[in-house]
């Protein structure tokens, strides 16, 4: 996953800190490691660690919400992992 915090910078269009960045891609791998059982991110699902990442930035102060409105905008939030993410890792899911 080289490159992945310059390519959240990039598809966020947003001046946010390295650190920031490497944060969340850190917890999105480990969130798609995690939900398949598995240790090594395959190259593949490269791509849906950037995806769950973006993500997790539009949720930053919302946690745990599954829905906000302000000042007349409203905002609801899909689950980390949709239906078609989930598909995806199926097939890398192992059984414990």
């Amino acid at each position: 996953m080289e490159n992945a915090a310059q390519n959240l910078k990039t598809l966020l269009s947003a001046d946010i800190k390295d650190e920031l960045a490497d944060l969340l891609i850190t917890q999105a791998k480990n969130m798609v490691l995690d939900f398949c059982h598995i240790d090594e991110l395959p190259e593949r699902l490269c791509s849906l660690v950037l995806q769950t990442a973006v993500k997790l930035y539009n949720r930053m102060g919302q946690e745990g919400s599954s829905s906000y409105s302000e000042g007349g905008k409203s905002q609801s939030f899909e689950e980390i992992f949709s239906s078609s993410d989930k598909r995806l890792l199926y097939a890398y899911r192992r059984l414990k």
